[in-house]
């Protein structure tokens, strides 16, 4: 199954001392008996430095230095197949936002969502399922569960 990891997941992976860390950790080492090819898209990693960047005090900030940021981008995109956004992506997008009436914020994971048919991805882990449980498109695999 082609699972596209949330940027959730990679600042879990990222921040070692966050209380998820081991399940994100777990879920990647699992992932190629339990039949999962993994993949990332460019916005998780605009959203990883974001998070990654901001200082450790502030919103759940991991108060990386950029160079530090650019390692993690730098390894995750190895471990997992990045996909490249695509023309096709932005009317996928917009016809989304319209179906679901979508506002927001979460006009973001929109995108996710978009990239991920674009791509045939069928699956997305991430720790907030509720941003995605309404997309008929896709299915959800609940790593706040695990």
């Amino acid at each position: 199954m082609k699972v596209l990891l949330d940027t959730n997941v990679l600042v879990r992976l990222a921040s070692t001392t966050h209380v998820s860390h081991q399940i994100a950790k777990q879920f990647i080492s699992d992932s190629p008996v339990a039949g999962r090819y993994l993949y990332t898209l460019p916005q998780c990693y605009y959203e990883l430095w974001v998070v990654a960047t901001r200082p450790g005090s502030s919103n759940g900030g991991l108060g990386l230095l950029p160079a530090e940021a650019l390692n993690e981008i730098r390894k995750f995109s190895r471990l997992f197949h990045p996909l490249d956004d695509t023309p096709e992506i932005f009317p996928r997008w917009l016809a989304l936002v319209s179906r679901y009436g979508v506002r927001g914020k979460t006009a973001h994971d929109v995108r996710l969502v978009a990239g991920m048919m674009v791509h045939s991805i069928t699956h997305v882990a991430t720790y907030n399922p509720t941003d995605f449980k309404r997309f008929s498109e896709i299915d959800v695999i609940d790593m706040s569960a695990s």
